[in-house]
Parts: C-alpha cells; sequence; structure tokens
C-alpha cells in the first residue's frame, strides 16, 4: 500500500484539479455532469478499496511486535441504504446438525436467531410465448370450421411481444443504450437479432407520432382502429401530454439542438426539440408533472408560435430579462430549475449518438421521450408503464376517448387502488 500511494494520490490530484476546473473553469473547460460523476466514482472506488485493505489487516492474526500500537479506530460508517420492503425475499436458513447440548446432552430449544439481508440480482432472461388456437369442425356437415380469433400484435406479422418492445424503448430513449449494442447484449443471452430488425421494431412503434389526427367520423373510427396496433400507439398519448401540459396555468419551455442527418449532403443538419413541461408543486398549484418534447426541422418561430396558438397563461422561459416577473407572481420560480429535467432527453442523446437518421428519427425521438420523461417525473416506472399502455391499447381495452386513464400519473393512482389492503 505505501508502494502504491504516491501514484493514488497523484492520480486523486488530477482529479480533483478537474473537478475545480469544472467548477470555477471557463465555460469551455467545464466537465458535463457525467464526466464529474465518474470523477467522483473514481475517488469512491479506491477508498472502500483501501478500507478493505484495513479491514483485512485487523483481522488477521496478531504478529509478535514489540513497538506500542495505536488503539483502535471507530468502524467506518457507510450509507448502504434500506432494502425496500416490496422486494421478494428468499430466505436460507442456515441451522445446526446437532441439536443437543454440548454440555449435558439435553436437548436445545430455539430462544432467538440473527437475520441479516443482502440485496441480490436475478439476471433478466427470455422467454417464448406460444399462442394455441385450437380448430373445431363438425362430423354432421362437415361444412362449418370454428377457431378462436387471433390475438392482435403490437406490430403486424412481428414476434415481438409488448413487454419485448418496451423494454427496447426504454433501453434506447431512457438509458441510451444505442440498438447495435443492445443486440450484443440480446445475442450473450443466446437469441440473435439483427440491429436492422430492432430498427423495424422501432419504426413500427414510434412511426405514429408523425400522423395527425383525423377529422370527422370515419376518422375517429379509422383512428380508433389504427389504435390497435403499435404502428400508431404513442401518438395519441404523445398529443394528449402536449394538450395536457399547455392546459397548465404555467408552462416552462426551452429549446435544444438535434443533429439530423441530411440525405445526399454529407453532413447534417441542425434540427429542433422544443421542450415544454409543468410542474406546479413547489407552490400547489393544480395537475401533475409533465413534460412534452416536441420537434421541427429548423428553429423558425412559427414552430412554437403554432405549439402555443390560443396559449393565454404563464410562459416561464429563461436568458430573458422579463425571468424578474417573480417578484410580482408566486407561481413564477427565481430560477429555471426544471430545465434539466426537460433537457436531459436531447443532452443525454448527444452523448450517446451523433445524430438522427432523418426527421422521422428526431418525431420519434420526441415523442417516446415525451412519454418516458413523464412516466419518470410522476415517479413511475417507466418500462412497467409502457408494457401495460400498449397491451391495454393493442387489445383494444382502452378506447380513444379513455386515453388519459393512461397517462402515468393516473395509471399511478389507478394501480395504487388495485393494491393490496387500499379501499
Amino acid at each position: 500500500m505505501l508502494l502504491a500511494a504516491p501514484a493514488e494520490i497523484e492520480r486523486q490530484r488530477l482529479i480533483i484539479a478537474a473537478l475545480q476546473r469544472n467548477r470555477f473553469g471557463r465555460r469551455s473547460e467545464k466537465l458535463d455532469d457525467a464526466t464529474v460523476q465518474q470523477g467522483v466514482e473514481d475517488l469512491q472506488q479506491p477508498v472502500a478499496e483501501q478500507s478493505a485493505a484495513v479491514a483485512v489487516s485487523r483481522s488477521s492474526p496478531p504478529v509478535m511486535d514489540t513497538a506500542p500500537h495505536a488503539p483502535p479506530s471507530e468502524p467506518t460508517k457507510r450509507n448502504r441504504g434500506a432494502l425496500p420492503a416490496e422486494l421478494p425475499r428468499v430466505e436460507q436458513v442456515i441451522d445446526v446438525d446437532d441439536k443437543t447440548c454440548p454440555c449435558c446432552g439435553g436437548a436445545l430449544h430455539l430462544i432467538g436467531e440473527d437475520r441479516s439481508e443482502m440485496l441480490d440480482y436475478v439476471p433478466a432472461h427470455f422467454r417464448v410465448r406460444v399462442t394455441r388456437r385450437p380448430r373445431y369442425g363438425c362430423r354432421a356437415c362437415a361444412e362449418a370450421v370454428v377457431q378462436g380469433p387471433a390475438p392482435e400484435r403490437p406490430i403486424d406479422a412481428g414476434m415481438t411481444t409488448e413487454a419485448l418492445l418496451a423494454h427496447v424503448l426504454v433501453n434506447k430513449y431512457s438509458d441510451h443504450l444505442p440498438l447495435y449494442r443492445q443486440a450484443q447484449i440480446f445475442a450473450r443471452q443466446g437469441v440473435t437479432l439483427d440491429r436492422s430488425t430492432l430498427c423495424n421494431w422501432l419504426r413500427a412503434g414510434a412511426v405514429g407520432s408523425r400522423r395527425k389526427a383525423l377529422a370527422g367520423e370515419k376518422g375517429r373510427r379509422d383512428l380508433r382502429a389504427a389504435l390497435g396496433r403499435a404502428c400508431w400507439w404513442p401518438a395519441p398519448l404523445h398529443e394528449l401530454v402536449l394538450s395536457t401540459v399547455l392546459a397548465s396555468p404555467k408552462v416552462f419551455a426551452d429549446d435544444t439542438m438535434l443533429p439530423v442527418l441530411a440525405p445526399g449532403r454529407g453532413r447534417t443538419k441542425t434540427g429542433r426539440l422544443w421542450c415544454y413541461a409543468v410542474d406546479n408543486r413547489p407552490w400547489c398549484g393544480p395537475g401533475h408533472p409533465a413534460g412534452c418534447l416536441v420537434y421541427s426541422e429548423d428553429r423558425k418561430g412559427e414552430h412554437p408560435q403554432a405549439h402555443l396558438r390560443g396559449f393565454r397563461r404563464l410562459l416561464q422561459v429563461d436568458g430573458y430579462a422579463g425571468l424578474i416577473l417573480y417578484l410580482d407572481d408566486g407561481r413564477l420560480e427565481l430560477d429555471h430549475q426544471h430545465r434539466r429535467a426537460r433537457r436531459a432527453p436531447g443532452c443525454s442523446r448527444r452523448k450517446n449518438a451523433l445524430f438522427a437518421g432523418a426527421d422521422n428519427g428526431g418525431r420519434h425521438w420526441a415523442t417516446i421521450a415525451t412519454l418516458i420523461q413523464t412516466a419518470k417525473l410522476n415517479d413511475v416506472e417507466p418500462s412497467a408503464w409502457l408494457t401495460d399502455a400498449l397491451q391495454r391499447i393493442v387489445a383494444r381495452r382502452t378506447k380513444l376517448i379513455e386515453l388519459a386513464s393512461l397517462l402515468p400519473s393516473n395509471w399511478k393512482a389507478a394501480k395504487a387502488l388495485e393494491a393490496p389492503g387500499t379501499g
């Protein structure tokens, strides 16, 4: 440990210098949050390693030494956290083999037990869902053949279930795991899926974001039928989130760049993600938190004008000298503290992908990121919510007029009522 100490000290000195540069340096020299967090983790790991070495040395047999020893220090306090009570428990009982007293040979009786808990992990695994549809015929006339209808699939003629499609969507748009990496992970589990197959799944699962609601009774029938397919399901929910956000008495607004591949030009163009969010909890206002992203091919003012047409409420933005009205209206806030929550999808994307493949890809990103971000803002696990929402829509158990029940806040409340012990 003494021989390795100088190198370790120098490494930690460089990390601290980088953190100080991020805090006090010029804007161009500052590090992003992910790099800062990595530096903190790099500092914590050697500390834990050295603490473990010290603990091992204390537990080792004593060595004959006449030199005086320092008194043992207090054990290191660690913040291990509490294990959630709702997690399933798998108990392991370690009992003695012989239950007779080693002193007198009498029978031992239970007087207590020591109980400890460790957090375990069961790796995710694939399974195949088999659908069997028996056919029945009539021996009398040998004409009729009766069979149950085939269930709807999230993707026509596709082999993915709603749960797997939601898993891929959350991995890509929430955890920012590119499709080729997901294909590599699936291959390690024995399932070979080409990256092009995953791309087709996501294209089918998000292409509805570029569709507009159809007018008239025929349009409503067409849209209702289309909701039974995954290629349409995100679009109505995206529009519903946007209308819910813009119905709030106060809305945060911002925008961020999104590089988009320009076919035939050999380079990218700059698309735009317009961000609208609501969170009235600081002033005990109505509604639930939500965030919505809308993609446009450029930064022309006509886009936010179209989004905010008819909006006559409070709009809070940054970089505007007017951001002092908070002195007159308590609903406005001193700083743009929700900016991170809204811009995280776009900024994290830039760290994991160079550009969107096309304008449609930008729209797909805005649609899925809107749903996932809104789920996060309401403390809803995105994968579970997307799976259930997709299953309900594909099975046509949720009609167009009932889509509001699938909003993360309403879905969470319904699940809480279904939980055991609730009235």
